[in-house]
Parts: C-alpha cells; structure tokens; sequence
C-alpha cells in the first residue's frame, strides 16, 4: 500500500536526481564563481581543452607537473580566467610561456623553468599584443647555475 502524496514524493526525487544530473562538474575547470567544478586536470590536452572551453571568471585548477612549453593566441575573456596550480606546493610547471593577443587571464602559482640556458635575447614568458596579463605567487626562472647570462625573464 502506497502511501498519500506518493506521486508528489515520486516527482520530488525525480527532479532531485535531474538536478544532481546535470549539475555534474566539467572535468578540468573549477571556477569559485557562480559556477562550480570541482576537478582538476593534468597533461597539456585537458588544458588545451579546458582553455578552449574558459568562460570569464572560470579558474582551471592544474594537477602538479610538467606542462612543457605554452603557446596561447587569440584568447579574449570577458573576465579573467585563471590557471592556478592545485597544489601551490608542488605547481604546474611550463618550460615557457608565449602569450600573443591575449586578454584577461591570470596565471595564480605556476612556475615556468627553462632547463637549457638560451640566449641573452631569448625570454622564458613573452607577452605580445596582449593585455590584462597577470603573474601572482609565480616563479619565472632559467636553470639554476649560477650563470647569470642566458635567458631573461618576462618580455612584455
């Protein structure tokens, strides 16, 4: 025997598991805004993927490793986007970074390490044609040598 309001209680649950349903996170982007996707991913395709798909305000949260060298272009946000590294302890780390006509997107404790020594014209993160670029609790660096005399910095 079913209890009274059954069909009421019957399409409460339904709506309740549509709802959890679709409100399922998108692998590899979280953003602490409105919307809320709480993995995080690793290896350049998921960024690749995750950077195609950003939405302003969303915050791709990167697994700790070796992302190798990054080239962005024609990337414009409404908001910024920010690649965070998961694990500030242990961050996401690019062999370099090549921004060009970027707008709006941060880039939250991340390293960029160059291992080979370049050239004194040669920088590790070059900025151009972009704008509201931002590097926050980040390490930008060549081999650690003590030989002063290889790549520089950031080039904007």
């Amino acid at each position: 025997m079913r209890p009274a309001g059954w069909p009421f209680l019957t399409l409460i649950a339904t709506a309740l598991l549509a709802a959890a349903f679709f409100a399922t996170p998108q692998s590899g982007v979280r953003s602490e805004t409105a919307k809320s996707h709480p993995d995080f991913l690793s290896g350049r395709a998921g960024l690749d993927a995750a950077l195609a798909a950003a939405k302003g305000g969303d915050i791709i949260l990167l697994a700790p490793g070796a992302y190798q060298a990054l080239a962005l272009s024609n990337l414009a946000f409404s908001e910024t986007v920010t690649l965070r590294s998961a694990d500030p302890s242990a961050p996401a780390t690019f062999d370099a970074l090549r921004i060009e006509d970027v707008s709006r997107l941060r880039f939250d404790s991340i390293r960029v390490a160059s291992l080979n020594g370049g050239t004194a014209t040669s920088p590790i993160v070059s900025i151009v044609d972009s704008d509201h670029i931002a590097f926050l609790n980040s390490e930008v660096n060549g081999p650690v040598d003590n030989d002063y005399t290889g790549h520089y910095g950031i080039y904007a």
